[in-house]
């Protein structure tokens, strides 16, 4: 998939086979066509790297296949629906607002056991107020 020249004709001379009977067997097989399975095949990948690795984009665009920003980018964005760099920096965001969580789920804790404190106490308050008059 990291080759920019991969098509169908290349893949059918490989195997000796004609396009027509090379495309319908992937198809039936994969239940996508060629253009569609190699599309994927170099998303997946493109955002494993953009997650992973502190490539910038335009080597991750060809790593995966692509000549050039342009259409690696215009590839991204009709698979996920916004371009590399917004990916980069959701994914990134995502991941920093996770450890945050998970290196300071004690704290959280915390708060929340103190606001549940909180609570219990105000009720007991409100109950004793309530005997004494």
């Amino acid at each position: 998939y990291c080759d920019p020249n991969l098509c169908l004709k290349q893949l059918a001379d490989h195997f000796s086979m004609h396009r027509t009977l090379i495309s319908k067997i992937l198809k039936e097989h994969l239940g996508m066509t060629f253009t569609e399975y190699l599309l994927e095949l170099r998303m997946k990948k493109s955002m494993e790297l953009l997650k992973n690795t502190e490539m910038n984009i335009n080597e991750v665009g060809e790593a995966v296949g692509y000549e050039n920003y342009v259409s690696f980018k215009r590839a991204f964005l009709r698979y996920q629906g916004i371009s590399p760099r917004e990916f980069r920096i959701r994914f990134s965001w995502l991941l920093t607002a996770c450890l945050f969580i998970v290196n300071n789920l004690w704290f959280l804790l915390l708060i929340v056991l103190c606001i549940f404190l909180f609570y219990v106490i105000h009720i007991l308050c409100i109950m004793l107020e309530k005997q004494h008059t």
